[in-house]
């Protein structure tokens, strides 16, 4: 992992499945986000995934989770990006999941 937490890198010869969920809040506004795989800085069109929040007492709520592919002929750099209309601060929450299942 990066030293600011923002890019994981995998070693050549695997293919890899990376399985992510992220969830965020925020307060009484209705929300949506996007999340778009980037792998060696190269956006993947084929796999975002978006949300769009439902509301609590509170707060607005949204939960993504997805899973994409990483052929690694080299070693190679992976990055999940948020995206939102938002102009206030989200929290949010999250884990992904890596694993090489196959060699190249």
């Amino acid at each position: 992992m990066s030293a600011d937490r923002s890019t994981i890198t995998v070693k050549a010869g695997y293919v890899y499945e990376v399985c992510y969920t992220l969830q965020g809040s925020t307060s009484n506004q209705s929300n949506h986000f996007q999340i778009t795989p980037y792998i060696d800085g190269v956006l993947q069109i084929m796999f975002p995934t978006s949300a769009a929040s439902y509301e609590t007492s509170n707060n607005s709520i949204c939960s993504v989770s997805s899973c994409f592919y990483v052929i690694a002929t080299t070693d190679s750099r992976v990055q999940l990006k948020m995206a939102t209309s938002l102009t206030t601060p989200i929290s949010y929450i999250g884990s992904i999941f890596i694993r090489p299942f196959a060699t190249v």
